[in-house]
């Protein structure tokens, strides 16, 4: 999306926050396969403010959701949130990481989002917080996703499905079968990430 600077302004201040990846899903009939799905990485979070020029372009993408895991499965990562000037990206919140199964019965949180910055005056700069762990072997955890952008959001681990982030680059909680019944099970999704800005005299 671009955004149309007023006439006025000399700087744009803008904090971006990354989407939050997707619990992972869960698929078993015994304790040692993927019956415990691990929950998504939240998304960074950058703070920065830029000086403006005449006739420079400013665009501003948002990250989306992570999709969460069918079965015993990943989620997905959540989008980056990036912007863009006169055509080059200057500052970019990584959206966190899907709950990772990385074999059959072990599956371990999604990592937080990285921030980057190339061209501007950083205000602050945050890296998302890592999802819980879901499974090692016989040893079961609920999965929970990470807290998104203020600290709140978290998807829960859920039994028969993770549920939803709910906030801002969240990430989604990851599926649990505690009763081996083998159905494939999903992970919860989540949350697509943001940009606030201002312009500034």
């Amino acid at each position: 999306q671009y955004l149309a600077a007023p006439s006025w302004a000399k700087y744009l201040e803008v904090i971006q926050i990354g989407g939050g990846g997707g619990g992972a899903g869960c698929q078993g009939s015994a304790e040692t396969d993927s019956v415990s799905g691990a929950g998504g990485g939240g998304g960074a979070i950058i703070h920065t403010r830029h000086l403006l020029s005449s006739g420079m372009t400013v665009a501003q993408y948002i990250g989306a959701i992570g999709t969460g895991g069918i079965g015993g499965v990943s989620g997905g990562k959540g989008g980056d949130t990036y912007l863009v000037l006169n055509g080059t990206i200057v500052a970019t919140a990584g959206g966190g990481s899907g709950g990772y199964t990385y074999q059959v019965g072990g599956s371990s949180g999604g990592g937080g989002g990285t921030a980057s910055l190339s061209t501007g005056a950083l205000v602050g700069s945050y890296a998302g917080s890592s999802g819980s762990d879901g499974q090692l072997a016989k040893f079961l955890f609920i999965g929970n996703g990470a807290p998104g952008y203020l600290g709140c959001g978290s998807g829960r681990g859920g039994s028969g499905g993770g549920h939803a982030a709910t906030a801002i680059g969240a990430g989604g909680g990851g599926a649990y079968d505690t009763n081996f019944t083998g159905n494939a099970y999903s992970g919860g999704s989540g949350g697509a990430g943001a940009c606030l800005y201002r312009w500034l005299p």
